[in-house]
């Protein structure tokens, strides 16, 4: 389905990643699932952090161009960062890049069946 899993994420240049185990490849967006806690001080992209070294984002859309955020407190609602509501803004963040790289993600059936479920759209 075009999703890919990789080891942790240590460099970029462009849009080639390095990863942990000293591969890399390009990718024209990530989507970081970061979790309840706003601490970046790991993340080195200008834009991506504000001063106090947190994540620059809007219900999920970094204003670094293809870098995306899921799991973060308030991303749209109080259960944004817990299990039992990351699955909507998971969806919309889905739909989101779809819409920006152009693809139709929603071909595939279980991308589109977490739309369907989650009634979300893209914003």
């Amino acid at each position: 389905m075009g999703v890919q899993l990789v080891p942790r994420t240590m460099g970029a240049t462009g849009h080639q990643l390095q990863f942990a185990d000293g591969t890399r490849d390009a990718f024209d967006a990530v989507i970081w699932a970061l979790g309840h806690c706003d601490q970046a001080s790991w993340l080195q992209i200008p834009a991506a952090v504000d001063p106090q070294r947190r994540c620059v984002e809007d219900r999920g859309i970094s204003p670094v161009p293809g870098l995306f955020y899921v799991g973060r407190s308030w991303q749209t609602t109080r259960a944004s960062a817990l299990l039992c509501g990351v699955g909507a803004d998971a969806a919309a963040i889905v739909n989101r890049v779809r819409h920006s790289l152009g693809h139709s993600l929603l071909a595939c059936p279980s991308v589109a069946e977490m739309h369907t479920q989650t009634g979300s759209s893209a914003t």
